[in-house]
């Protein structure tokens, strides 16, 4: 231990943050190969904007392109940038976004490095403070969820605003350049950068330092952030924010307790969770709520009575609330996350090391003991982060744990059975998603989950049971009449059939699939002038689809209309010379008019798509022959 002590006392500082930002690759080298995970596929994966650096505009004037789905728009620019970039470079490969990830985190580290050398010295607390961030498990999340790079990308910018402030060895000119500059890419990132000019003030306050204090500067940022959060903010999202998820009351004493717990996290990082059973409150007369107020209330107490004696430590204090008010205060759909911990796990970093400080100065013969037990505690936040990192290497692996940590939670096992729909795991999806149901039966979508599944397994009549149930809680879902539309047509219930696709198409008159389907339906009903009206109205939405066109053919057909008939099976083939349905209608349709060798020559172009229809094509091919024979 004392041969350690000696090394690290002769390594210059340069070495030391080294050694830092090796062990922090070290730790994370195991969640570079992880994959997408949820918010990943809608904001990149399938994100059709990110796939050229000629949309990059776009993404500063139209906060939709943020995901494939319109209603997840946010206006976060420069944090598309680097999703196109990445995309650019690796493509759909998550290793690159894990590595941009985890160079972002290692820049932070850096930064963090810069402001404990002005917080706290050149001291060992300084040191202290930033192992604790560097290889603390709360925040794995952060480089193991790719969507999370928002956090980090967004305090990036804010921890070197913040450095640059306090920077005496950078001119006047280029720190007020740099500071503004980063603030402007932090709000642009993310709009929980709008607390730097509070954090400022706040630490120029307890430190009362002089040193590029003006006034301007302050306000400049200010007006920053009003800008962004009054004028462009508002301008762009155009006020798409809906009403409050809850209430003022449930908000306020739901996060009291959240503010506890996000402390605890850090101190005691336990049972970690990607989703955590987290219950809403919504009086005084919740015992946990009141107990976190009680908690907050005499800290808040006796910080102020010590403000004189302990300016730093109030400082972080403060500075660790106000970089967290913003997931307090805006009542957002998720209660706790750990990834929103990323920036106030920097000031309680900093606490960490004040801590530190001060507890040799009061113990210092006491010091050998002091650093086995650190080094313990550090080796033990490093092999937890690294236990964690394993966690997220599939989306089986993260939803189960998820899980079984928050059994009264839907949207875990919601996410879980997906995940085993998506292996192939049928009949454990069946058996997730039914707890998932028992603990939110109002969730729709799990209805129709549900009845797909069974109806993959072959269980037709729990299929059907399922969709009707889903139905009752929602009846406009058109969606859902048409899944429930195939279930029956499984079962030959031909009159309920159509009446599910009837109403699917009522709630959805601009599907063509579902015109196509309610076709098909009268094709089979042997009603064709239905039939007909209504491929010709999927195929007035959508014209390019060659099933449409087939099935229209085939209705034409059922009439005689062989000219029609041939016209549109030509117009399929057109379209997609590929589509094996086309050539076989096209040589049904010569066979039944009798011309024997141009039925022949489409069940050809049909076979040389598909090697497995030789024995068919064999059997149509010499009944054709035999045929052809006797009319000779």
């Amino acid at each position: 231990m004392k041969k350690c002590e000696r090394l690290l006392s002769i390594l210059p500082a340069w070495g030391k943050i080294g050694l830092v930002l090796l062990a922090t690759c070290i730790v994370y080298a195991n969640s570079l190969n992880n994959p997408f995970h949820y918010d990943d596929f809608h904001s990149i994966v399938d994100n059709p904007h990110l796939r050229s650096w000629k949309n990059i505009p776009i993404f500063f004037t139209n906060p939709v392109a943020f995901s494939v789905f319109p209603e997840n728009a946010m206006y976060r620019p420069f944090l598309l940038v680097t999703y196109c970039l990445n995309h650019l470079i690796h493509g759909y490969e998550p290793f690159g976004y894990h590595l941009v990830n985890l160079g972002l985190h290692l820049g932070c580290i850096l930064f963090l490095w810069g402001l404990s050398r002005q917080y706290l010295g050149r001291t060992e607390g300084a040191w202290i403070a930033v192992v604790f961030f560097a290889v603390h498990p709360i925040n794995s999340e952060n480089i193991n969820y790719i969507s999370s790079r928002s956090e980090i990308l967004s305090g990036f910018f804010f921890l070197g605003s913040l450095w640059c402030y306090g920077c005496v060895s950078i001119s006047r000119r280029l720190r007020i350049l740099l500071v503004c500059a980063g603030y402007i890419l932090a709000l642009l990132t993310k709009s929980i950068s709008i607390t730097l000019p509070l954090v400022i003030f706040t630490v120029d306050l307890f430190l009362k330092r002089s040193v590029f204090t003006e006034k301007w500067v302050k306000l400049g940022l200010v007006l920053i952030g009003s800008v962004y959060l009054l004028g462009i903010r508002n301008w762009i999202l155009r006020a798409t924010v809906d009403d409050p998820v809850r209430s003022f009351s449930e908000q306020f004493w739901t996060q009291i307790k959240a503010l506890v717990f996000y402390v605890k996290m850090l101190i005691w990082p336990s049972s970690q969770n990607v989703d955590h059973q987290f219950l809403i409150s919504d009086n005084l007369f919740d015992p946990i709520s009141l107990s976190a107020l009680f908690f907050l209330i005499s800290m808040a107490i006796w910080l102020f009575r010590q403000r004189h004696k302990f300016p730093l430590l109030i400082m972080c204090g403060g500075c660790f609330f106000i970089t967290l008010s913003p997931s307090v205060i805006v009542p957002l759909n998720v209660l706790v996350n750990e990834h929103r911990m990323y920036l106030p796990s920097v000031f309680f970093s900093l606490i960490v090391g004040w801590c530190w400080n001060r507890y040799i100065n009061k113990y210092g013969n006491r010091l050998n003991f002091i650093h086995l037990f650190v080094l313990i505690a550090f080796i033990g936040l490093a092999t937890s982060t690294i236990r964690r990192n394993l966690v997220w290497n599939s989306s089986l692996s993260l939803w189960k744990d998820s899980s079984q940590k928050a059994p009264l939670m839907a949207r875990p096992h919601i996410f879980w059975g997906e995940a085993l729909e998506n292996s192939g795991y049928y009949k454990k999806a069946i058996s997730v998603y039914d707890h998932a149901i028992k603990r939110d039966p109002n969730h729709v979508p799990l209805y129709s989950r549900m009845g797909r599944l069974f109806r993959e397994i072959g269980d037709h009549a729990s299929s059907k049971r399922f969709f009707e149930l889903g139905l009752q809680l929602n009846p406009v879902s058109g969606e859902m009449w048409s899944d429930y539309a195939e279930t029956l047509r499984e079962q030959e219930l031909w009159d309920e059939v159509l009446k599910a696709y009837q109403r699917a198409v009522e709630l959805r008159p601009n599907d063509d699939g579902l015109h196509n389907n309610l076709g098909n339906t009268y094709q089979v009903l042997n009603r064709s002038d239905e039939a007909i009206l209504h491929h010709k109205i999927a195929l007035k939405i959508n014209s390019g689809d060659a099933r449409t066109w087939v099935n229209l053919g085939n209705s034409y057909m059922m009439q005689s209309l062989y000219d029609s008939s041939l016209m549109a099976f030509k117009k399929a083939v057109k379209i997609d010379q590929s589509y094996l349905g086309g050539w076989l209608s096209m040589a049904n349709y010569f066979e039944t008019l009798g011309d024997k060798e141009m039925a022949i020559n489409m069940y050809m172009r049909a076979l040389e798509l598909d090697s497995d229809l030789i024995t068919f094509v064999e059997q149509r091919i010499k009944v054709l022959n035999e045929d052809k024979n006797i009319e000779e």
